[in-house]
């Protein structure tokens, strides 16, 4: 299990748009053509009354969002055996600049280093990440039509947690340029893929190999609403009995970090 919690603390990072408030009235907005029936009505009641929905689905088969754009290739192409999807629904009248501000907090890598972390199993508190640095950072523009531009950014990031050490990772980030002016279109849309470079290890074994763990987030428009949906993999050995421990700190360890990000979004 321990091997695996790698994953759990990793895909944290790629709930930060999840921390929105929750609203008390049912949403007037209809979820068919974009999920899929591994969604199931219960799911679909809790997203229109604006609540989170957590999703352990293990394989990509089992993934919800109907991906017109495939956008989730290489989550698809990653042939995970660990797999988990995060899903919300805002309307944009409450919420009008969250893609610009979950922009900002994707990029401040820095602000990961010591996000204070429950662990359950063990019974103390720990740092999510003890440190967390921006190696290089590049940013370009990519035409996507006569309206406007895309702009990309790309990060190989450095973070080191307990008890695994060091983890490189290479993180893109793509959203429209209008966003940072103010402007909204219809085509608004944010996606956010980081993928480790490294070799993950315990103890100087190596259990998850480079380009093996894979999470994007991925949140665009539709109907006066924002259509948040996270996704994290692992292609890496799984052990069947361990499965509900691994649940429990998967998790939490959103949870952690969803407070977190609350906290600076209302500052």
């Amino acid at each position: 299990m321990k091997q695996n919690k790698a994953f759990f603390a990793f895909l944290i990072i790629f709930s930060v748009v999840f921390t929105q408030n929750s609203f008390s009235q049912t949403y007037n907005f209809n979820l068919s053509g974009i999920f899929n029936e591994k969604l199931s009505d219960a799911e679909k009641n809790d997203l229109l009354n604006g609540k989170i929905v957590y999703k352990n689905i293990g394989k990509a088969q089992n993934i919800s969002l109907i991906d017109t754009n495939d956008v989730l290739s290489s989550i698809k192409e990653l042939k995970p055996n660990y797999l988990a999807e995060i899903i919300q629904i805002i309307p944009i009248s409450k919420t009008p600049f969250l893609i610009f501000n979950l922009y900002q907090i994707l990029n401040d890598i820095p602000s990961y280093k010591g996000i204070p972390y429950y662990s359950e199993h063990n019974g103390i508190w720990v740092d999510l990440y003890s440190e967390a640095k921006i190696l290089s950072k590049k940013e370009s523009n990519e035409n996507a039509g006569s309206t406007s531009e895309i702009d990309k950014t790309k990060i190989n990031a450095e973070f080191f947690m307990d008890p695994f050490g060091t983890i490189i990772s290479e993180i893109t980030i793509l959203q429209p340029e209008q966003i940072e002016k103010g402007k909204y279109f219809s085509e608004n849309f944010l996606i956010y893929e980081n993928i480790n470079t490294s070799t993950i290890t315990y103890h100087d074994f190596n259990c998850v190999k480079p380009e093996k763990m894979k999470s994007m987030i991925y949140v665009f428009q539709k109907d006066g609403y924002f259509i948040l949906y996270g996704i994290g993999g692992l292609n890496a050995p799984k052990v069947p009995f361990l499965s509900s421990r691994i649940e429990l700190s998967f998790m939490n360890r959103i949870k952690t970090f969803c407070n977190f990000v609350f906290t600076k979004l209302n500052k």
